[in-house]
């Protein structure tokens, strides 16, 4: 092309440029998912070149850290030095409409981080198989159903990330007997970078009491008591200076994981602001209108057709 030789650059072509926007979408921190998007691929193994082509990046990924983490709290420190009297926040919350507060789940966009793979898997015949028999089948991608990344949920379901919060219902339980030969191949893909291999039964899933609470308390829920004294929740998990106000506690320099040492139901209030100690359920965790909403649908849907025994899930995990 001319514009290649006005450029004194022969050896480009137009495919080295796709290329290199994403080598640098991978280097901004998108995640995998992000990046099969971006890139059209169908599987995670075109995508996954980009990401190894970025590994031992220690600087970029310090300052992506350093932007997600401390960009809020130093916009916040400008607005308070021109706007005194503002509610300071902690470090680690976020500000909406209502003010500054700690999600009881923290999600992260950051490339880096916690994420799942897997298959849901059922048991039914397939070809290559004599009449009557069966095998487990992989039927359809944790990815291709929108899971990616939930602390939450891993902490709760299956012990990663560990809080020491819940009762994990399947931790760290290695490959299931019989795993599909798609499963086996995508954890081999994954390598050393995958870990806490497991599975869960749908059995298992529809068994889960989904109102059983934490271990430990997790969180401090702000209502507003109206008029006939019921209360309006407010934020599920708040850590803000109005609470520091109405407690006494410094909440710039302790830590929201302060929660888990005081008893449940213990209480602040200021006027109609009442502040509670409180432990989360599971279905608070992980909501069922939440990102496991498709993989419990297509779950239940299969072992409508297979039978509850022959549904499960086949998990790992990578960071």
């Amino acid at each position: 092309m001319d514009v290649v030789k006005d450029m004194r650059l022969p050896g480009l072509h137009f495919h080295d440029l796709r290329h290199t926007g994403n080598i640098r979408a991978a280097m901004s921190g998108a995640g995998l998912k992000d990046l099969m998007a971006r890139t059209g691929h169908d599987n995670a193994r075109a995508a996954m070149i980009y990401q190894r082509a970025i590994r031992g990046a220690g600087k970029l990924i310090t300052e992506a850290i350093d932007k997600h983490f401390m960009g809020p709290w130093r916009t916040a420190c400008t607005y308070m030095t021109h706007h005194p009297g503002v509610e300071t926040p902690h470090p680690r919350a976020v500000r909406d409409h209502e003010g500054w507060t700690a999600p009881l789940r923290e999600q992260e966009d950051l490339g880096m981080g916690t994420s799942i793979h897997g298959f849901v898997e059922c048991r039914t015949w397939t070809r290559g198989l004599d009449i009557g028999d069966s095998a487990w089948c992989a039927a359809i991608s944790l990815s291709m159903l929108g899971v990616h990344r939930d602390y939450g949920a891993f902490d709760c379901l299956f012990g990663v990330r560990s809080s020491g919060n819940w009762r994990p219902i399947a931790a760290d339980r290695g490959l299931p007997q019989g795993a599909s030969e798609t499963a086996k191949a995508e954890l081999a893909q994954w390598g050393e970078a995958a870990f806490g291999a497991t599975w869960l039964s749908w059995e298992e899933v529809a068994a889960i009491d989904w109102d059983e609470p934490a271990l430990h308390p997790t969180n401090l829920a702000q209502y507003r008591q109206l008029p006939d004294q019921t209360l309006e929740l407010v934020h599920r998990s708040v850590w803000s200076r109005r609470f520091a106000r109405v407690s006494g506690v410094d909440t710039l320099t302790v830590d929201p994981g302060q929660v888990a040492l005081w008893d449940e139901g213990t209480e602040w209030k200021a006027g109609n602001t009442v502040f509670r100690v409180e432990r989360a359920t599971r279905r608070q965790v992980v909501p069922p209108e939440g990102y496991w909403h498709a993989v419990w649908t297509v779950m239940r849907t299969l072992a409508q057709v297979h039978g509850d025994d022959a549904v499960r899930l086949v998990a790992w995990f990578e960071e």
